[in-house]
């Protein structure tokens, strides 16, 4: 039996096509969504996948911003308009599909990862500060990158906090293997994170938190041993272990108001080829700074509201009135048309 053998077009027509199969498979990469907890007026059901651009319209939603972006994904219902959460805060960690987190009364929803998650924390941030300008001089809207801290890094939510230097005792990562130790202190800057949380003041002032953390390490350690090695596995249990602490000190500390997720996403995987596949396309400077809001706008915008029902309220009137007039008695006009009509008879 002879088998065909293609042509070079043949073969370049292949090619072409298994680049593309993987460039549009790497852009749409996989991830994970876990809720930790939220807030009693918010209440997430099911496990419906949602893409990562969503993201910020739940976000948002959660704490009771107009959503920018229309969505069909049905795995949040307000319970109450008028409760709710005071902050959120998000445990990102790199270059995972999912922790396989045993956390109980955890919600899970697959995620596919279409943007970068820098993408969605400036989006948040930028939507907070459009909001209340003056809170761009307050120190409640934070992005702490773990990574950065160990390497020495600086960042205020931080300040004064000691972090253990001693090694943890693990059964299958090695501190000695360079990935593995990353990890172990990057774990360690997260506990130390939690313990520093419980202890801070929070300003119950009405105006919205962001909390923004990511966890590059275990991208490493899943590169070096393996997604399915026991290192990793047992990575991925330290990690979650941390975040349940985290999600604790949040909630204890906001009176439960509070949002507390984590998303895992692979795309730092797939960076290269979106660039690429980004770079095809017309590059239109944008201008992302957000538009300022006077002080003056709620007055305003109150102002003209206001006026406007009463207006209309008025004009309805207005119109009832002059339907059920009696031409013969309540009108001097129709008394005068009345009367001319008389005349020309």
């Amino acid at each position: 039996m002879t088998v065909p053998v293609p042509d070079s077009k043949g073969r370049n027509m292949l090619i072409s096509t298994f680049i593309a199969t993987l460039c549009i498979a790497a852009v749409a990469a996989e991830g994970e969504l876990q809720v930790l907890h939220s807030t009693d007026s918010l209440h997430f059901h099911g496990h419906e996948r949602l893409s990562q651009d969503t993201l910020k319209e739940v976000f948002s939603a959660s704490l009771g911003f107009t959503i920018e972006k229309g969505s069909d994904w049905k795995g949040l219902r307000i319970l109450d308009p008028f409760q709710y959460s005071e902050a959120v805060a998000v445990l990102v960690v790199d270059g995972v599909k999912s922790l396989d987190s045993k956390i109980p009364h955890t919600h899970r929803y697959p995620l596919t990862t279409t943007e970068h998650e820098e993408d969605t924390w400036q989006a948040l941030r930028s939507r907070i500060y459009a909001r209340f300008p003056h809170k761009v001089h307050n120190n409640s809207v934070y992005r702490v990158d773990l990574q950065d801290i160990v390497t020495g890094g600086q960042s205020p939510l931080l300040d004064g906090v000691r972090i253990a230097q001693d090694a943890q005792e693990c059964k299958y990562l090695d501190a000695d293997i360079e990935e593995d130790a990353q990890l172990l202190k990057e774990v360690q800057v997260l506990r130390a994170l939690a313990h520093k949380i419980e202890t801070l003041g929070i300003a119950h002032d009405g105006l919205p938190d962001l909390y923004w953390i990511v966890l590059r390490g275990l991208h490493a350690v899943s590169d070096r041993h393996g997604a399915t090695s026991p290192a990793t596995i047992e990575a991925k249990q330290l990690v979650s272990e941390a975040a349940n602490a985290l999600s604790q000190a949040f909630t204890n500390v906001y009176d439960g108001r509070v949002v507390f997720a984590t998303v895992a996403t692979d795309s730092s995987h797939t960076r290269r080829a979106r660039s690429l596949l980004q770079d095809s396309s017309s590059s239109t400077p944008v201008n992302d700074e957000p538009s300022a809001y006077s002080d003056d706008y709620p007055v305003i915008f109150n102002i003209i509201l206001w006026f406007s029902v009463v207006l209309i309220f008025a004009l309805i009137a207005i119109s009832v009135a002059i339907a059920d007039m009696d031409p013969g008695r309540d009108s001097i006009i129709y008394r005068m048309t009345s009367t001319r009509m008389k005349k020309d008879n």
